[in-house]
């Protein structure tokens, strides 16, 4: 041992040969010796194999053939997707879409659950749909020059009544059930409307009737079918009666005005859809 620090002692203690050039030299070695860890770092990445989701690392074995070792080394994860990656076109969650030929039609993603044509009282034609969507009902009506659609259970109407007030309108219209009698108050117009409770200024918000303007809340039977109604008089004219057919969604008159409330809320571009 000592003899060898003696020869290192004296090696280093001799002046390096004219014409050698340190900085070049260091500089040759460090190229060397990223090369080499290129190669290094190429040889072991060409020598992980995949299987069956788990990478394993093949290392050179004693006569040169690779062996598998026992080591697994984990892969990279899989992204997960995000909620914008795995939203598609809003045409893909509607129940309409626009065909092939520009004309409106039945999503293709849509189980059709029932299918007729369809003749309104006033003589206009359609397609008519029941369909299922991304667990979502629908009523569907198909025109060449136009279409609707509408969740279920649609104000507890068939198919055929919800297509006949969709395109002629409702048989009753809002003037025509109820009038204000005195202040917010009322009364049936329509012969056979029997009026079972009623909320005078229920506060619907502006957007349904300005501050100051007669409104009313009421529970009415008609025919044997129950229907809510939200009342207005905008301006001193007729009592608006906004109708909904009891359904399986909406079944009490408290839950009404929370749906009317909804309706007319403020939206993204500010105004409000309403009941219609």
């Amino acid at each position: 041992m000592q003899d060898l620090i003696d020869r290192l002692a004296s090696e280093l203690a001799t002046a390096p040969e004219p014409g050698f050039d340190i900085a070049s030299t260091v500089a040759s070695g460090r190229t060397v010796v990223r090369r080499r860890r290129i190669a290094a770092g190429g040889a072991a990445l060409a020598a992980v194999l995949v299987a069956g989701g788990t990478a394993w690392l093949v290392v050179p074995g004693a006569d040169g053939r690779s062996e598998s070792s026992s080591v697994a080394v984990e892969p990279t994860p899989t992204p997960t997707p995000t909620a914008t990656s795995g939203a598609g076109p809003e045409e893909e969650v509607e129940p309409v879409v626009t065909g092939t030929d520009g004309e409106p039609a039945i999503n293709p993603a849509a189980e059709v659950i029932e299918r007729d044509a369809f003749t309104a009282s006033d003589g206009q034609e359609a397609e008519i749909y029941h369909v299922r969507l991304r667990a979502a009902e629908y009523y569907v009506y198909l025109q060449p020059d136009g279409a609707s659609s509408f969740p279920l259970p649609a104000q507890g109407l068939t198919l055929r009544e919800w297509a006949e007030v969709q395109l002629v309108g409702p048989d009753i219209e809002d003037d025509q059930w109820l009038r204000f009698d005195r202040g917010s108050h009322v009364t049936p117009v329509l012969f056979g409307l029997e009026i079972v409770k009623q909320v005078p200024d229920p506060d619907l918000g502006a957007n349904f009737a300005p501050a100051g303007t007669p409104t009313a809340l009421v529970e009415a039977r008609l025919d044997g079918a129950t229907f809510y109604l939200a009342v207005r008089s905008i301006g001193g004219g007729k009592a608006e009666a906004i109708s909904y057919r009891r359904d399986d969604q909406i079944t009490t008159l408290q839950q009404f005005r929370t749906h009317t409330m909804h309706s007319y809320a403020e939206n993204e571009s500010g105004g409000s859809e309403g009941l219609r």
